[in-house]
């Protein structure tokens, strides 16, 4: 990403498959803004081919993007009311985790931006692999 330039929007992922009118309810979960104005900033990746991938799958996936992070709208995330994202790391260098979809953009925004780092966010914010924000 040049100096100065935004970075791209993170891929988000659906890798099951649900109803048009559930993904709506979703991607308007992802999209509201917090009182604060915040939100992520995702590229919706509805492709077949992502269906059941696997993370290893995902990062051969985005490798060549220069990302820092990938979502992942799987079964899970569906079967919670609160929308729990698999958030995960590009490099492998920290486990996933799972993010509600209302504090997704704790995670996006932080992570794209370089202001803290996956590992970070994962050692600082994150209980039994559930995001669990402190400071935000």
């Amino acid at each position: 990403v040049p100096v100065g330039a935004m970075p791209p929007d993170t891929p988000l992922v659906k890798a099951t498959i649900v109803t048009a009118n559930v993904w709506r309810a979703f991607a308007h979960e992802n999209e509201t803004e917090t009182e604060d104005g915040f939100r992520a900033y995702v590229r919706y990746k509805t492709h077949s081919g992502f269906l059941d991938a696997s993370e290893d799958d995902l990062r051969l996936a985005f490798q060549d993007e220069g990302i820092s992070l990938i979502l992942v709208a799987d079964a899970m995330t569906f079967k919670h009311p609160n929308y729990p994202v698999l958030c995960i790391d590009p490099v492998a260098c920290a486990p996933s985790f799972r993010a509600r979809a209302k504090h997704l953009w704790i995670v996006e925004n932080n992570v794209t931006i370089g202001n803290l780092l996956f590992e970070e966010i994962y050692q600082d914010e994150v209980v039994n692999g559930w995001l669990e924000p402190q400071g935000f």
